[in-house]
């Protein structure tokens, strides 16, 4: 009984780890395309860099975007391992 909770703790750290190494790769790749532009961060006084309405309006439509896609290309694995 005990073991099952070690080995689901240990998955639960292992899709963190998949899911930030894929949201990284994401964010720098929207700021490399330059989809992400320095006018859509602002800076407060603590010079905390955050996104700005429009920054976030663009980030989650690319990102809603890129989960269809996923959840496309997942079924479409499915129906050709299923036949």
């Amino acid at each position: 009984m005990r073991r099952v909770y070690i080995f689901r703790f240990s998955m639960i750290l292992f899709n963190g780890r998949i899911t930030r190494n894929y949201a990284d790769r994401f964010v720098l790749t929207l700021i490399n395309n330059r989809v992400i532009k320095k006018s859509d961060f602002d800076i407060n006084e603590n010079e905390v860099t955050l996104l700005n309405d429009t920054g976030l309006k663009i980030f989650f439509n690319i990102w809603q975007e890129k989960k269809r896609d996923v959840i496309k290309t997942m079924a479409t694995i499915l129906e050709l391992v299923h036949g």
